[in-house]
This record gives structure tokens, C-alpha cells and sequence, in this order.
């Protein structure tokens, strides 16, 4: 599924993506086409401006790719982060099920 797409790699087929949006970022003009809402585009660039604030400090030192790239395996990371959490929470879930359903054939005498 491809949300976000270069305007240069956009194929006749691809019907369904319908916006196209624009970010700058250092001095550069990036475009785009998407199919996904609009207040989630917008959170979304939101975002990727304020992680780009973030290093602006560092553009004197490193180049706009090399910035880019920090921001990319910084957000890796905490997408990481959060699929392990989301995994964790999800055997603890199961694990209460299991405790719930054993308890209750118990308290009703079922096997």
C-alpha cells in the first residue's frame, strides 16, 4: 500500500491517490501525491517539521540528506519501540484471558 508517493513515480494506474501536498524543508521544495486525509497529512507534516527544527542546529556541520537520514532512524526508532510495547501489551492482554476463562470454568465447574 502506498500512501505517499514522488510525483515522478506516479503511474496512470494509480487512480486512487487523489492530493498532492508540498513540504520545504531547509530550503528545499518537496512534492507529493497521497490519498490519506487531510488532518493526517497535516499532523504528519506537523511532525516531520518539527524533527527537522530539531537538527537545524546541526546544517552548518552535516548536509540536508544526512539530517534527513537522523530523522528517519530516529523515527524508525521510535516506531520500533512502540510495535515491541504494542506486542507486549498484547501478550499481557491474552495472558488476563486465559487467567479470566481458567477462573471462570473453575468458579463454574466446566472443563
Amino acid at each position: 500500500m502506498i500512501s505517499y508517493i514522488p510525483i515522478g513515480m506516479m503511474k496512470w494506474e494509480m487512480v486512487r491517490v487523489r492530493r498532492r501536498i508540498k513540504l520545504e524543508l531547509g530550503g528545499k521544495e518537496f512534492s507529493f501525491v497521497t490519498d490519506e486525509p487531510e488532518e493526517k497529512v497535516m499532523k504528519i507534516l506537523e511532525y516531520v517539521k518539527e524533527e527537522y527544527e530539531n537538527y537545524r542546529s546541526y546544517e552548518d556541520r552535516v548536509s540536508f540528506e544526512e539530517i534527513m537520514l537522523l530523522i528517519l532512524l530516529n523515527t524508525s526508532s521510535k516506531l520500533f519501540n512502540l510495535e515491541e510495547e504494542l506486542q507486549e501489551l498484547r501478550d499481557k492482554y491474552d495472558r488476563l484471558i486465559e487467567t479470566f476463562n481458567r477462573e471462570a470454568e473453575g468458579k463454574t465447574g466446566t472443563a
